[in-house]
């Protein structure tokens, strides 16, 4: 999933209200969002969301988080590294995003 553009939730990806999502071995990189705080992945209020050897890497946004932003539901990522996004990994996500560091 790459190089995509969007002007409101996830410039990669969205997961949203009750929405689940699994991904495998799927890189997330250079996508971005102009007017929203979510670069690669939103997670809004999803069920699910999963990520196994999928780095999320290089997305940006305008605000907030480049790589993942997460508002509630379950996340899980395994092998998974979350690096280079801009302005920032995973700031803002409540709860926080498992293995982000910023």
């Amino acid at each position: 999933m790459s190089d995509n553009t969007a002007t409101g939730r996830g410039g990669g990806l969205y997961n949203g209200l009750r929405g689940t999502l699994t991904m495998t071995s799927t890189p997330v990189g250079g996508n971005r969002s102009l007017l929203a705080q979510r670069g690669g992945i939103a997670a809004i209020n999803s069920t699910a969301t999963t990520l196994t050897s999928s780095p999320v890497s290089a997305n940006s946004a305008t605000l907030g988080a480049g790589g993942i932003f997460r508002l509630g539901g379950v996340m899980t990522i395994t092998t998974s590294p979350i690096t280079g996004n801009t302005p920032n990994n995973c700031v803002g996500s409540v709860p926080a995003v498992p293995s982000c560091t910023n």
